[in-house]
């Protein structure tokens, strides 16, 4: 046995020196019983014998019997034989002493064997401290201490210990000087000493006493009396010393005798301490697997709770800017001037809503009639009258939730089993405890004790639970009753390739079998009809889903009659919790008032029929022995009968659960009466578990789980009648024997069958196998783009798809996307998975927010965007574009050890204006940002240095940085960004599928396209003036695309543009018509004001022999081979070098006759692309192998505080 570790602080820094103080009147007045003088103790010889034979030192046990000290305190000697010697004699003399040794010095090392017999022998009585003097002094009270022991030499001398010690010292306190003073200051300390208390020394000055109390008894001044008594002591001390060398031979013998008769029966409580230290080993190695559980959980819990305080924090700055915005509304003068005009307004609506609700009232109302009643129409009608739009809505019978209908049709996603690690999400009712804890909780540690990663949430919470879906892979509705939105997500879960499991614990769904209980009898007639109303719809639901899990045998046998195909049963178990909260309860002892309690607990007021069956056999118990008490935990109704024997009923209320099992272990009888019908054969055991993990025998009704779980006689009783309640009740009252006996095998029997291991594996397991289909066979790599598929909106979008198509249709790389999806189509941050035609997706409702901050650093995404993670596995994440999402997104890749990678397609990480566009739509040339440059452009310049610093960090962080083109890796290079991790994937393009075949330009007018869309950015009203410039020129014909038309409006017009020649408006073309696009285009004119990190149409149409007249737009040009494929003019250009050079073509179109770019093999194709990208994804992936841990506890959603 190790060294017992001492506290810095005592356990019980005052309770045990009072209780020292009380025992003192005690021995006091034990002293008052007998005559005065020093015959009424025993003689030192008396003394030094019943030493000896107790193996004891004679000094001590000679000092302790004369001093009868209740408190002894041994200052500066560590655990060791010394100290010992005073417990051995307080032992030997049945004293009521209790003894501290403080080792104030923190020097002392207790001795190995002396820790042991401390702990054994003597921890009762006896604590070993180590602290500080000024902190042992606030131990004990004043007055309190009868025997001090402080060494002559150490840090403290003995006089200053003397004062310090000197208020805590009793009336008849002793102090003992502990070895040889040695000479100077301490000797004449001692002198001053003598003179000021009585005295008496050792032999040899080995060891001094000092008489402090003034109030001693006789006894005590006695030892300081004349010189023979002097020494006496010193032949005692010298006893102390040498260990009781100067004793005879015989006396020797006897005390050898005794030492082994001691070590024996030491040496045999060392093996019981042995075996009971191997079971607290194994205890610990439980408890410490428990600790680790608990620390996921913790983790879990402070990642919600952070979560939660950033977005209520965001909320709380949305909803100061709203307010202030609303006032500012308010306050403003258009608004007052507008008054009048809103009134009119508001009227005319109001009119016309009401006379149109009226037309459809009057049109619907027969049916409305037949369905509502004349009554209940009448009120319908006459509160459209103050309430147009929401009674009208009733009316009409339109009671759908308000919102926008989903803008977009989704694909169905592959099945979940085969695509998402298993997940399992459990929707729940979760306001019964005795059921959350026993079928919810309970079956979600299960599940993640076998390596299965499981979330719970409320069934209510309909959007939550439809999230949770898109992450998991199976999903229990465990008491969910089938309303129209729930059978939907019973229908949604099936559709996305999830197997369903309806659950429950009894009849609920069977109103024939549940009319059997008769408790229901004792309920109001509106909650019993409340219950049955509620029938239809759980049945509802079960029948919805594919398989159920219940708890009994008997309720799978109703389910299949009911038409359920398989069933499974998962019985009650005894958690973490219940184990721990039962061994506390265990090892502390039951009241000792001389009662026997036989013990009921009732979980709600529906159990008044049940407990009858056992009440006539209570009531004769109660009758024949006033010694038993019946302890009621809960609400019941007792029979009539029961109010002659109120003093024998204890009444205890409803409490949380440890405190329930604490209550239940108080008491020495179980009983688990039930009344016998269908409905109760369908109820589990958890009354018999609960009571034999605590060791309490239980009588139980016969009913089938009880009959199924408990040996008659061995592990219980089981009772069917009043004479077999009656007698089982009188025996276990009767035999205390025969109740340990039967709790014992009880606690052994639970212990061995329903522990959560056991259940998870033969019960859990079996349900989850069939279900493990997901095999990572390919490296994952999950991309983030704020548009994809069926939004394709943007260059960045186009790459994005085009890329996952050939990365995931190549055989070692599995690429997923998460994207946005308007809110009209997803809740706001939760997540739909759909498949697109380039890859599986992750679409999130992505709300607008006010707050700008939110575009870079919005906390909302993160904890779908981590189910993701978690569903999903990726060894990568590739962040493509994230404005919206924001940079959050990296610290969860960080937080779950997966690496990351950034495409910078923009100027979005390093300025505030993506494009690096001035106020004045002008490019700002600025190579290495300068923030004092920046805030006098950018919207919020207050933000921006906290925007900029925040996205360096995390951009620093990634993995790797690529970029599309040289000039863009010099720009992130030249604003701190490290050259050896920012690298170029350049970007490709869709090869033509034919090459195109023009007539000849010198035969029509030359037609010239231009993509970019209205405004200074693009370059729009440079082609206007360049073009206005030539009036002289006609013969061409101008194809603007104006991309809002594919949307189905329009932002480009005619009417703006006033040039020449002629004007065509067509829509932006797709990756599907992009041919037909460039093969009626002969010169596509990309006059960019800013520098562009690529320039996706250049290459396009390059590709596709489509001449080019460009500004110089950094990495747009960089395949431009000035005169040879197309014409390259300064960035600043005023409009001449750009009309020179489209002049040219127009005064000789002939030169492009027949044209074809000599230069195409320097444009990159997007397979080209995506093999590059995909060497690079798989080089991170293997310098970063991501450790994918399942055991992360998800807290149920209502405690998640999101």
């Amino acid at each position: 046995m190790g060294q017992r570790k001492r506290s810095s602080r005592p356990t019980r820094p005052s309770s045990v020196p009072e209780e020292a103080t009380r025992s003192r009147a005690d021995t006091a007045a034990r002293a008052a019983d007998t005559a005065g003088g020093t015959h009424m103790f025993p003689s030192d010889r008396d003394s030094l014998k019943l030493a000896m034979d107790g193996g004891a030192h004679p000094f001590p046990m000679w000092l302790v019997d004369r001093v009868k000290p209740a408190l002894i305190v041994d200052v500066g000697e560590p655990l060791g034989s010394a100290y010992l010697a005073w417990c051995r004699a307080v032992q030997l003399l049945g004293l009521p002493t209790h003894v501290y040794s403080l080792d104030i010095d923190g020097t002392g090392a207790a001795s190995e064997h002396a820790t042991a017999e401390h702990e054994m022998l003597y921890a009762a009585f006896s604590h070993a401290m180590q602290l500080p003097l000024d902190q042992a002094l606030e131990v004990f009270p004043e007055g309190s201490i009868d025997l001090l022991i402080v060494p002559a030499t150490g840090a403290h001398t003995p006089a200053s210990l003397l004062d310090a010690w000197m208020p805590k010292l009793s009336s008849s306190a002793v102090v003992m000087i502990r070895g040889p003073l040695g000479e100077g200051s301490t000797r004449d300390a001692w002198d001053t000493m003598r003179d000021r208390y009585p005295s008496t020394e050792g032999d040899e000055g080995r060891h001094r006493l000092l008489l402090v109390g003034a109030d001693a008894p006789a006894r005590i001044h006695d030892i300081f009396g004349t010189q023979d008594q002097g020494r006496a002591i010193a032949t005692s001390l010298r006893s102390y010393e040498n260990e009781g060398d100067t004793q005879d031979t015989d006396d020797a013998g006897r005390q050898m005798e005794t030492v082994a008769r001691r070590l024996s029966a030491q040496s045999s409580e060392l093996d019981d301490a042995r075996r009971a230290l191997a079971e607290k080993e194994h205890l610990l190695r439980q408890v410490e697997d428990s600790r680790m559980s608990y620390e996921r959980k913790i983790k879990a819990l402070t990642r919600a709770l952070e979560n939660a305080d950033i977005a209520s924090q965001a909320t709380l700055v949305n909803l100061r800017e709203a307010r202030a915005k609303v006032d500012e509304l308010l306050g403003s003068r258009s608004w007052t001037i507008t008054a009048p005009l809103r009134g009119v307004t508001t009227a005319i609506r109001f009119t016309r809503d009401v006379v149109k609700g009226s037309l459809r009232v009057a049109l619907s109302g027969p049916r409305r009639i037949a369905a509502r009643g004349w009554r209940q129409t009448m009120r319908d009608a006459a509160q459209s009258l103050t309430h147009p739009r929401s009674a009208l809505k009733r009316l009409r019978g339109d009671t759908t939730l308000a919102g926008e209908k989903p803008v977009y049709t989704l694909s169905p996603p592959p099945p979940a089993t085969t695509r998402l690690r298993q997940r399992v999400l459990i929707v729940a009712e979760m306001s019964l405890a005795q059921c959350l804890k026993y079928r919810v909780l309970q079956k979600q540690h299960m599940i993640q004790d076998l390596g299965v990663d499981c979330t719970v949430v409320p069934w209510q919470d309909v959007a939550s639970a439809r999230d949770f879906l898109q992450t998991h892979t199976m999903v229990i509705f465990y008491r969910v009753p089938g309303f129209p939105p729930q059978l939907e997500t019973i229908r949604m879960a099936k559709e996305l390739g999830m197997p369903t499991f309806w659950e429950v614990d009894d009849l609920i769904f069977d109103a024939e079998l549940y009319k059997t209980n008769s408790n229901l009898d004792d309920l109001h007639k509106k909650v019993r009809e409340g219950i049955m109303r509620g029938v239809p719809l759980y049945r509802a639901a079960m029948l919805a889903c594919d398989a159920c899990i219940t708890s009994t045998a008997s309720l799978a046998d109703v389910m299949r009659s009911a038409g359920v195909a398989t069933v499974h049963i998962v019985e009650n178990a005894l958690d973490g919790e219940t184990i721990r909260v039962a061994e506390e309860i265990n090892v502390s002892p039951k009241k000792a008032d001389g009662l026997i309690r036989i013990v009921y607990g009732s979980g709600s007021a529906s159990h008044d029929t049940d407990f009858r069956q056992a009440a006539p056999a209570i009531l004769n118990l109660l009758r024949a022995r006033y010694d038993v008490r019946l302890t009621i935990i809960g609400s019941l109704n007792l029979p009539e009968a029961f109010s002659a024997f109120d003093t024998q009923i204890e009444r205890l209320p409803p409490s949380d659960y440890a405190t329930y099992m604490k209550r239940l272990g108080n008491c020495h009888v179980n009983i688990a009466p039930l009344e016998p019908s269908v409905f109760n054969d369908a109820k589990s055991n958890i009354k018999y578990l609960e009571a034999a993990i605590l060791k309490l025998p239980s009588i139980c009704s016969s009913t089938a789980e009880f009959a199924r779980t408990i040996e008659h006689g061995q592990t219980g009783f089981l009772a069917s009648t009043p004479a077999e309640w009656e007698e089982a009740l009188f025996r276990l009252v009767e035999d205390a024997e025969l109740r340990r006996q039967i709790g014992q095998k009880a606690h052994d029997h639970v212990a061995a069958h329903y522990t959560p291991e056991t259940m998870a594996r033969e019960r859990v397991e079996p349900i989850l196998a069939p279900f493990r289909r997901f095999q990572k066979d390919r490296l994952r790599v999950l991309g983030v783009n704020i548009f994809f598929e069926p939004r394709s909106f943007g260059g960045a979008t186009i790459v994005a798809e085009q890329v996952a198509r050939r990365i995931n249709a190549g055989n070692d790389i599995d690429y997923a996307m998460l994207t946005s999806l308007p809110t009209s189509d997803v809740h706001p941050y939760k997540v739909v998975r759909y498949q697109s035609s380039a890859a599986e997706v992750f679409a999130m409702g992505l709300p607008f927010e006010g707050n700008p901050a939110f575009d870079f650093d919005n906390p909302y995404p993160t904890i779908a965007f981590r189910e993701i993670l978690r569903a999903w596995q990726p060894d990568v994440v590739h962040l493509h574009s994230i404005q919206g999402f924001g940079v959050q997104l990296a610290e969860v890749c960080q937080a779950e050890g997966i690496p990351f990678v950034v495409t910078a397609h923009d100027a979005w990480w390093i300025c505030a204006r993506q494009f690096m566009i001035t106020r004045e739509g002008k490019y700002c040339h600025q190579r290495k940002v300068d923030l004092n440059v920046c805030a006098k452009c950018v919207v919020h310049p207050a933000l921006n240095p906290y925007r900029q610093f925040r996205l360096h960090e995390v951009l620093s962080g990634a993995d790797r940085l690529i970029v599309p083109s040289q000039f863009f890796r010099g720009l992130y290079v030249d604003n701190g960004f490290n050259p050896a991790t920012t690298v170029v994937n350049k970007n490709g393009v869709v090869a033509p599928r034919r090459r195109a075949e023009r007539s000849a330009p010198s035969g029509r007018p030359l037609r010239l396209g231009f993509v970019g869309g209205e405004g200074p950015a693009k370059g729009s009203e440079l082609i206007k003036q360049v073009l206005r410039e030539m009036p002289e020129h006609t013969n061409y014909e101008l194809l603007v695309v104006d991309g809002a038309l594919n949307l189905g409006r329009r932002v480009i017009f005619e009417s703006t543009w006033s040039i020449p020649g002629t004007l065509r408006i067509v829509p932006a073309y797709t990756q599907d018509t992009i041919d037909d696009f460039f093969e009626g285009v002969d010169v596509l004119l990309f006059p960019t004001q800013c520098k562009e990190s690529f320039g996706l149409s250049v290459r396009e149409a390059m590709i596709r022999d489509v001449w080019v007249i460009a500004t110089d737009a950094g990495g747009a040009v960089e395949d431009i081979v000035p005169g040879e494929n197309g014409d390259v003019v300064p960035l600043e250009d005023d409009g001449a070098r750009f009309k020179e050079a489209l002049r040219r073509l127009l005064d000789d179109p002939a030169r492009l006759d027949g044209y074809r770019n000599q230069h195409v093999d320097m444009i990159r194709v997007f397979d080209e692309q995506a093999a590059e990208l995909s060497a690079m994804l798989k080089d991170v992936a293997a310098r970063n192998p991501v450790d994918h841990d399942p055991l992360v506890e998800r807290v149920p959603l209502d405690l998640r505080g999101a």
